[in-house]
């Protein structure tokens, strides 16, 4: 796997403390904290939603590559993801080997959940997302949707779910998930326009932790 840079390092330690043992309902098992350890791992958008317009959204994206560190980029993903697709909420989460620990926390009206540590292996379809790197939508109205993920987005009130790998070096360096209240879930429009956010964050993360 390919080493990190300080600043993911430094970020790293600091988080690897929020991995706290709390419970949520249903919860994806919580698991104690661990030692961070070396993890696998532009264009215009033209797009329009409700109160954005394409030059917002392109300014969102050029503030994007001002970020210089990885909290303030994955803050700053988070918060683009939910405004251009008019979502409910953004949470980040950095893969290590079968753990996921969540980083980032964003949403309007409050945060989903915060800083836990989860087992990829318990669930199937983020498991899938991070090894085939590509994306993938839950609803709760597929019948052919991930149980545990459905019964998930019914505890934390949401309808639907698009989950999409964010890359280093060609491997999964941790997981995006957006949140909606629709039944229809994300249109393949609003999966297209999240992964062009998704690989321009990419690309920032690589300049701020230092890979080639």
């Amino acid at each position: 796997m390919a080493s990190v840079g300080r600043t993911e390092q430094r970020s790293a330690r600091l988080l690897a403390g929020l991995t706290a043992t709390r419970r949520r309902q249903p919860r994806r098992r919580s698991v104690a904290p661990r030692r961070s350890r070396p993890g696998r791992a532009g264009g215009r958008i033209d797009v329009q939603v409700d109160g954005e317009s394409p030059a917002d959204t392109d300014a969102q994206l050029l503030a994007l590559e001002r970020e210089s560190s990885v909290a303030s980029l994955l803050s700053a993903t988070a918060r683009v993801l939910v405004a251009v697709l008019d979502a409910s909420a953004c949470t980040i989460s950095r893969a290590i080997g079968d753990l996921l620990v969540e980083l980032v926390d964003y949403s309007p009206t409050g945060p989903v959940q915060a800083g836990h540590g989860y087992l990829i292996s318990d669930y199937p379809a983020t498991r899938d997302v991070l090894e085939q790197l590509r994306p993938a939508v839950v609803s709760i109205t597929d019948p052919a949707a991930d149980p545990k993920e459905v019964e998930l987005l019914r505890a934390l009130g949401f309808d639907a779910l698009l989950m999409l790998p964010l890359e280093r070096e060609g491997e999964a360096w941790g997981l995006v998930e957006v949140y909606g209240r629709r039944a229809d879930g994300f249109v393949d429009e609003a999966t297209a326009t999240a992964r062009h956010v998704v690989q321009r964050a990419a690309t920032v993360l690589a300049r701020v932790t230092g890979t080639p």
